[in-house]
């Protein structure tokens, strides 16, 4: 999309430093601290005392760093690293000011090639964050940013070696300052303040920004901050657009330097603000397509909790994660991954699911199947599937039971063929009594079977994309379709794109119960090899996929014959299409150009992936996912996509773009692709990078954790669907992204993402 705001006169860019919100934080907090109990009350202030006491020595040497001392840079940066799990803010500090010093200093080719467009080069400070976090692609977290010395070296050598030098004595002289100026009031005196002995009512006077980001973030992680989050953050955002708006801020950004985080101001009464659709060229520039009507208000964004969990010191002076108590539940807990070193009991959450196909993994859907439920090891798996049966697929589950009912298409046997495969799944619910039914497609016999059959147990049901297509050309599909929905507590769809369609074909009656949680595939198996440095001349590509008039192979076999260089296709896969595909190629003079190869398993796919240039994805109609493209890019492949919506919402700028179905679109593209060796390079980079956003253990992790809200909101007595489905997207917060219509505008004014 595109936004264009025009304010009644021109104004200077203004940022808001979330650093200086500490204040804020505290103000709002004295305000409403009735809102929280005494045994509440009493643990904030236990807990920010606590760190605030362990950190003491390292916040007296900041200041008197500030005041002028010059402590050594090494021992400096070892004491902060070790002060962040007690003061957390610190690790923001920390981030800020290495941002800052790489995008101030940077002199590298990219970086002077940004200066010349009048831009900061915003690639070093991501860089920096996901080469200093583990999984911080995935939880954006700054409290766990804490290089120690000898790291921080490693670090900036690897982004840039000339800075590397200069980088420890750069921090300690500026985060020094930064810290003064954020944490202390400024009526105190940097070189005669002490935080040795000072009690929690001295601090809020002397240093009310520092106790105020302490209180802030420990206020997140109380177990009912879910029903304090609009009483503490709906007056900070009324003071925030107040603040910009007597400020003349319509287009307010985070920080001081902009890091390309821009928002709009929702109540700013000088400026118009229109909106347009976008499309994407070939060289990754947007331009408006259609406007629509937008009208931007004022409200909060939905509730949001950080995960339940933070790392806390240990004894050692090791981090180490500590779960966050709360009553106890009726169903199984889960932990994610990382937390199975701690002792919590967890009872295995018992699944029903299946897929109405032959049990092995010939689609994307069965392979998601399987890589998706050996990702919940917190549960056990019961799924109803076809013969004959691959074992070494089937070892994902713990039960594997075939069909006995035999399959009939839509048509006048249709409905007593669903009727007596809702008996079948029937008896199977009564011996596996499982917690809750994953019902795989949306509207297909097998969902309808489980529906109903279900008698009371939630069925969260999983779109994949085909039943989406057959309700939009059927009348009879959309309806099984919409009993379904109807049927089920949540709908989960892999991309926003999709679950749009679902909601179209649906009349938005069941809009508060889908969720978007993207797929994933196994990226600890992916493996990216040495690669040739990459030359300008024709290109070896790779198709992969189902040969269908949807997935339209065509396009790429037509584009060969249009391109001006002699680009070497291959072809994997079969389908209805492959010999009508093979005798085009051979009709367009492409027979040495083309090479078809059958359906291959993933891992020989994997492993002959690194063998070629890029990647061609050529899908014209409806993609759910586009599990293939992932695959591609964990590879460190290029990929050359159609410009369908839930393929532009997985990939952006990470791909290039083509018309979907026009072959002369996506001859450009190529050709484009192979004069240009400095792009593939970067659009490598940009691939493993997008890539590593996609794992099927945080799929597994999302999806476990939205079924056991379904499973505690069910049983709940009384409530509604709707009401069921308000409280479970409560409860699992920003695990799964709800589906917006675009009638709100959001804000949310927090912490650094």
């Amino acid at each position: 999309m595109i936004f264009e705001v025009t304010p009644d006169a021109p104004m200077r860019p203004k940022g808001t430093d979330y650093l200086h919100l500490g204040p804020i934080h505290l103000r709002t907090y004295l305000r409403y601290e009735s809102f929280l109990t005494p045994a509440e009350h009493d643990q904030l202030n236990r807990t920010v005392m606590t760190g605030l006491r362990a950190a003491t020595p390292f916040l007296d040497i900041a200041l008197h760093n500030a005041a002028g001392q010059a402590t050594a840079a090494p021992e400096f940066i070892d004491q902060l690293s070790a002060a962040v799990p007690r003061v957390p803010f610190l690790g923001y500090l920390y981030f800020e000011v290495l941002s800052e010093y790489l995008m101030l200093h940077s002199a590298t080719p990219e970086t002077k090639s940004y200066a010349q467009a009048g831009e900061l080069n915003n690639w070093l400070y991501k860089r920096l964050a996901f080469a200093a976090v583990d999984g911080m692609d995935r939880l954006f977290d700054l409290a766990r940013f804490n290089p120690r010395h000898h790291q921080l070296v490693q670090l900036i050598e690897g982004i840039e070696s000339a800075l590397a030098p200069g980088a420890a004595e750069y921090v300690r002289r500026r985060l020094s300052h930064l810290f003064a100026r954020t944490a202390l009031h400024g009526s105190q005196d940097v070189a005669t303040f002490t935080f040795e002995g000072a009690d929690l009512g001295t601090l809020r006077e002397a240093a009310p920004g520092l106790v105020g980001q302490m209180i802030f973030r420990e206020i997140r992680y109380m177990p009912r901050y879910r029903q304090l989050y609009h009483c503490f953050e709906k007056a900070k955002a009324l003071e925030a657009w107040d603040y910009w708006n007597s400020e003349g801020i319509p287009t307010p950004f985070n920080g001081v330097i902009p890091k390309g985080e821009m928002g709009i101001n929702p109540v700013y009464p000088r400026s118009a603000v229109r909106v347009w659709t976008a499309r994407r060229d070939s060289k990754g520039y947007l331009h408006p397509d259609e406007e629509i009507e937008a009208v931007l208000t004022p409200h909060l964004a939905s509730w949001w909790a950080p995960p339940r969990r933070r790392q806390t010191p240990s004894a050692t002076g090791e981090s180490r994660v500590e779960p966050i108590h709360t009553a106890p539940s009726p169903i199984p807990t889960q932990r994610p991954r990382h937390e199975r070193g701690t002792r919590m009991t967890t009872m295995p959450l018992r699944l029903l699911t299946g897929i109405n196909r032959t049990s092995e993994p010939s689609s994307g859907s069965l392979i998601l199947a399987g890589d998706l439920y050996r990702a919940m090891p917190d549960t056990h798996t019961t799924f109803l599937g076809r013969e004959p049966v691959d074992r070494a697929w089937s070892a994902a589950f713990d039960q594997l039971i075939p069909l006995s009912t035999t399959k009939r298409p839509q048509g006048p046997d249709f409905t007593p063929y669903v009727d007596e495969l809702t008996r079948e799944v029937g008896t199977h619910i009564e011996k596996t009594r499982p917690h809750a039914i994953h019902a795989q497609y949306l509207g297909f016999a097998l969902s309808l079977a489980f529906t109903r059959a279900a008698d009371g147990i939630p069925v969260v049901s999983i779109a994949h994309g085909p039943e989406v297509m057959a309700a939009e050309r059927n009348g009879r599909e959309r309806e099984t379709l919409r009993e379904v929905a109807a049927a089920s507590t949540a709908i989960v769809a892999p991309t926003a794109a999709l679950a749009d369609r679902i909601d179209c074909l649906t009349g938005r009656r069941f809009t508060d119960r889908l969720t978007v949680i993207p797929w994933g595939i196994r990226l600890s198996d992916a493996r990216v090899r040495d690669r040739p440095p990459p030359r300008t001349g024709p290109l070896s590509l790779v198709h992969a996929g189902r040969l269908d008039d949807n997935k339209s192979t065509i396009t790429v076999v037509d584009a060969l014959a249009l391109t001006d260089q002699p680009h070497h296709l291959t072809v994997i896969g079969d389908g209805t299409l492959r010999e009508h595909l093979r005798q085009r190629a051979i009709e367009l003079g492409l027979r040495d150009r083309v090479h078809f190869h059958p359906f291959l398993p993933r891992a020989e796919l994997w492993r002959r992936l690194p063998a070629f240039d890029a990647f061609v994805f050529t899908t014209r109609g409806l993609e759910a996912f586009g599990l293939v493209l992932i695959e591609a890019q964990a590879h460190g492949l290029p990929v050359v996509y159609s410009d369908l919506a839930s393929v532009r919402e997985l990939l952006g700028s990470t791909g290039v773009p083509y018309t979907p179905g026009d072959p002369r679109s996506l001859a450009m593209a190529l050709d484009e692709m192979g004069r240009d060796f400095r792009r593939r390079t970067a659009l490598t980079e940009a691939a493993l990078h997008n890539a590593r956003r996609y794992d099927i253990a945080a799929t597994g992790f999302q999806l476990s954790q939205l079924t056991r809200c379904v499973i505690r909101a069910r049983l709940v007595r009384g409530w509604s669907q709707t009401e069921m489905a308000r409280r479970i997207r409560l409860r699992s917060g920003d695990l799964g992204r709800p589906l917006r219509t675009g009638r709100d505008g959001g804000v949310s004014l927090g912490a650094h993402p």
